[in-house]
């Protein structure tokens, strides 16, 4: 699993090199908002704007929703589905709070059912 928050955390995480150029994207969105609108020098885990979860596994899916959410309880806010060439992903959006949010990134096809049907 891949946690970023900021956009130099991003730059540091090898592993992103590996994903698809539309996810990679994406990710670099998401933080870059993160950071214009929250700070890049905040502390991702308890400072206002939250962070973005790349699972990679269903290992990693079982991590995600043993330490921070649970991905089929249908609390989501929005499911975005990321075309790639080599496979879909899923973009899924989860408010802690007014001020912070996680999103977790997966490929589809490790995806509970529940969040592959949101996409349908």
């Amino acid at each position: 699993m891949i946690k970023v928050g900021t956009v130099r955390q991003l730059g540091q995480e090898e592993q992103l090199y590996a994903l698809p150029e539309e996810v990679r994207r994406e990710v670099q969105t998401l933080v870059q908002v993160l950071d214009d609108l929250y700070g890049a020098d905040r502390d991702i885990d308890r400072a206002d704007g939250g962070y973005v979860l790349i699972a990679l596994s269903k290992a990693d899916v079982g991590l995600i929703n043993d330490s921070c959410v649970i991905l089929d309880e249908g609390l989501e806010e929005t499911v975005d589905l990321i075309k790639t060439k080599g496979g879909d992903y899923l973009n899924i959006l989860y408010l802690r709070n007014n001020e912070f949010g996680i999103n977790v990134v997966m490929p589809l096809d490790i995806a509970p059912a529940e969040l592959k049907r949101a996409t349908q």
